[in-house]
Order: C-alpha cells, then sequence, then structure tokens
C-alpha cells in the first residue's frame, strides 16, 4: 500500500517540505524517549475495604472522602474502593483479608505495606496514615507531577468542575469511577 500526502490546493512545495519536516522533528524526541524509559514507578495505593451500611465507613466517607483526593497522602497514595465481601483477593498480597470496615491497606503494586484496621477518628486517621506513609522510602513519597498538574487544573476549574471522585472496584477487581456524594 502507498501512502501519499496531499496538500491543500494552492500550497506551494516549499509547505509540504516544511510541514512534512516539522512533523519529524517532533516525532522524534517522543521516539528516542520512549526507547530509553526506564522501568515504570511502583503504583502506591491506599486500598479502602468498606461495605454496604458500614457506619464507620459512611463517617469516614463524610469526613475524610471529599478531601482526601486534594491532600498530599491523596497524591501520593491514591484511593481505590473495595467491598468487602465481593473482591477477588487473589489479585493482592496481603498479610491477612480484610474482615473490619473499613479497613485501609497502603499497597505498591499490590502488596500490602501497612494497614489501619477501622476508622479512629479524622485526627488519628490522618496521624496513622502520616505515619504508613513515612516508612516509605523517599523516592516513593514524591507527590507525582501529574498529581500537581491535576491539582492546579482543579483549582482553575473551581468547586463547580472539582469532581474528586475517587475509585471503587467491582466484584472482580476492576476499577470504575465512584459516583460522588
Amino acid at each position: 500500500m502507498f501512502l501519499r500526502f496531499t496538500a491543500p490546493a494552492g500550497t506551494p512545495p516549499k509547505g509540504r517540505l516544511r510541514t512534512a519536516a516539522l512533523a519529524a522533528a517532533f516525532a522524534l524526541p517522543a521516539l528516542v524517549a520512549g526507547a530509553f524509559a526506564g522501568p515504570a514507578a511502583a503504583e502506591i495505593n491506599l486500598a479502602m475495604f468498606e461495605e454496604h451500611g458500614c457506619v464507620w465507613c459512611e463517617k469516614w466517607n463524610k469526613e475524610i472522602g471529599p478531601i482526601y483526593h486534594k491532600t498530599d497522602e491523596g497524591k501520593i497514595a491514591p484511593l481505590v474502593r473495595y467491598d468487602v465481601h465481593s473482591t477477588d483477593y487473589s489479585q493482592f498480597e496481603l498479610k491477612s483479608r480484610p474482615y473490619f470496615t473499613p479497613t485501609f491497606i497502603l499497597m505498591e503494586d499490590g502488596k500490602e505495606l501497612s494497614r489501619i484496621e477501622g476508622y479512629p477518628g479524622e485526627d488519628f486517621f490522618w496521624a496513622l496514615l502520616g505515619m504508613m506513609i513515612d516508612k516509605l522510602p523517599d523516592e516513593k513519597k514524591q507527590i507525582p507531577p501529574e498529581a500537581t498538574t491535576e491539582a492546579a487544573a482543579e483549582t482553575d476549574a473551581g468547586a463547580e468542575g472539582a469532581t474528586g471522585a475517587a475509585t471503587t472496584a467491582n466484584a472482580v477487581g476492576t476499577v470504575e469511577a465512584a459516583p460522588e456524594g
């Protein structure tokens, strides 16, 4: 198959060559960067195992849920929600299956690093989560650049445009957007 570039009518030949040269100039750095890219960074997240009707889960959702994603902790360890009863636990390397709700497990690529069982209140939650994150190596505590970009975009969008939706997992453990509110 032969592909032919056709310039709009009236474009001088010099313009076509310039367009092709610009396209090549912008494509080359992307190709080179992709060829030499290192391994992907490990994914750190905070898994929240909850259940319908859990009073303490609802309390966490009211007190912490709306702001978690805006905090440094939320940017370092984004929240992923799971139903404690319908999650496929074979996808994780856990020290033990969570039975109490809520249970918060700090994970790196699905492997448990540490956990908080229950919700001891806003002040204790932040202190305990802070201690868990402090145990991470310094390079894991860095806020990803995309998180700071998203925060800036959210600030520009104002409260009306900010969704703040965490993610949630269905029975087979896939991630979906959680409804707000």
